[in-house]
């Protein structure tokens, strides 16, 4: 999300307002909870931890509004009213969000500072062209992904055009993401990076090795 670093942090409340309106949440997790409908037997609900929020008459009144009169609740974490009514619905999108402020350069660097030590916030100009390598990095750490560079036998990898994937992508993942025909003849990878366990050498890997940032892959096929 852009923002001016010239106005008052009521642009971020409204647009915050806005998206919270039409069900976008925030830098929030989905709420720990198990909701399955069911056909009859009524409403049964189980709670792993102490509800200081909600209890469950307020439970049971809002499901009663929304005619819901059989299902099974698994409530695993301290929800608030909204967070219930949230899963009910089944439709709220949880999306992490960078506040980029822009135009740091018109502003007292107290100001920076202060703007800069916001939660999920970052300060930059771009016409000054200031802090914009750390805000790519920012924003790939947001996106979930992770860039893996692909290594012929003989020669350096190509660290000009990466692989992007989300983190938590196995070596087939890779592969799928090279050439379908790869995983039905591979035979072994070599990774060299965060996620071989004798770096900075290689490790010898099968397709189900989880990869890393920046990793170097090299594919071996039958």
């Amino acid at each position: 999300m852009m923002l001016d670093a010239t106005k008052s942090l009521e642009q971020k409340r409204l647009l915050e307002i806005e998206l919270d309106a039409v069900g976008i949440r925030l830098n929030k997790r989905k709420p720990d909870v198990v909701f399955k409908k069911k056909t009859g037997g009524g409403i049964t609900i189980n709670a792993t931890v102490k509800l200081t929020k909600i209890d469950e008459k307020s439970i049971r009144t809002i499901l009663q509004g929304y005619k819901i009169h059989n299902c099974d609740l698994m409530i695993r974490e301290d929800i608030t009213v909204d967070e219930f009514i949230d899963v009910l619905l089944g439709t709220r999108k949880y999306i992490p969000c960078l506040y980029v402020y822009n135009k740091v350069d018109s502003v007292s660097l107290e100001e920076v500072d202060r703007l800069a030590h916001l939660d999920h916030s970052v300060v930059i100009s771009c016409e000054m062209g200031l802090n914009l390598d750390f805000l790519m990095d920012m924003i790939w750490e947001y996106l979930n992904i992770v860039k893996i560079y692909t290594k012929k036998r003989g020669v350096h990898p190509d660290l000009t055009d990466p692989v992007c994937l989300r983190k938590g992508a196995s070596i087939e993942a890779v592969c799928n993401s090279i050439h379908r025909s790869l995983v039905p003849n591979f035979k072994y990878a070599l990774v060299w990076g965060k996620s071989s366990r004798f770096a900075p050498h290689a490790q010898k890997v099968s397709l189900n090795h989880l990869v890393q940032d920046e990793d170097v892959v090299c594919i071996f096929t039958k």
